[in-house]
């Protein structure tokens, strides 16, 4: 999709949700997950990473069940996101050891349980991070989901970013903010590829 859009997010995050919705949907829908996900296990940005920021997926999201399976079986520190309940668009990124490490959160996402021994995510810490959101444009900017989370965690980092996708879903062009952070790389079913800005 080689679109440019100039309207507003709310409007785009409408338009790009219902598309998405239709496309996980559609038969093959867990085939293009598993190959997206494929392109990333192939590479080398994820061969090289010790620690990975991954998400627990939701139905309609690109999958990353492949990934948590192969990070986990690999010997890989995984680490996931944890909302702040008391601040608003702030996570922390936990190291999670499997699946059972997991509880659901109050927005119904699977998060990881918060202990007294709880291993976060150090500043400084290398990580390559994938990233969730409704559509990526071919810079790498992302269309989330309007709480600024990963904004702002992306903020001031040196993180290798990577944004799943499938090819519908990538814009030419999509509307951005000065604090919108964009992802180093997209990965679709064609592959991983740097984003040049």
């Amino acid at each position: 999709m080689d679109n440019d859009f100039s309207g507003g997010k709310n409007s785009l995050r409408r338009e790009f949700s219902a598309r998405r919705k239709r496309l996980s949907s559609c038969i093959g829908w867990k085939e293009r997950c598993a190959a997206v996900q494929a392109a990333l296990l192939g590479s080398d940005a994820w061969g090289q990473a010790e620690n990975v920021v991954l998400y627990a997926s939701l139905p309609s999201e690109i999958s990353t069940d492949l990934l948590l399976q192969a990070a986990w079986q690999g010997g890989k520190n995984v680490f996931l996101p944890r909302c702040r309940p008391q601040e608003k668009g702030m996570m922390d990124m936990l190291l999670c050891r499997s699946a059972t490490d997991l509880e659901k959160s109050s927005m119904g996402i699977a998060e990881p349980l918060l202990t007294r021994d709880s291993r976060f995510l150090r500043e400084g810490e290398n990580a390559l991070v994938v990233v969730p959101a409704l559509a990526f444009d071919r810079q790498g900017f992302r269309l989330g989901y309007g709480g600024g989370y990963y904004d702002r965690f992306l903020a001031g980092k040196e993180y290798f970013s990577v944004g799943l996708s499938v090819r519908e879903l990538v814009a030419e062009k999509l509307p951005r903010n000065d604090w919108d952070r964009p992802v180093s790389a997209l990965c679709t079913e064609e592959g991983l590829r740097c984003c040049h800005r």
